[in-house]
């Protein structure tokens, strides 16, 4: 489950031009 919400915010960040808090919080 960890891995998967993981590798949805390296997504997330790749897509988005503006980095999500979420990876920002590791």
């Amino acid at each position: 489950m960890t891995r998967y919400l993981l590798d949805t915010n390296i997504i997330s960040n790749v897509v988005k031009p503006q980095p999500s808090e979420a990876l920002l919080a590791w």
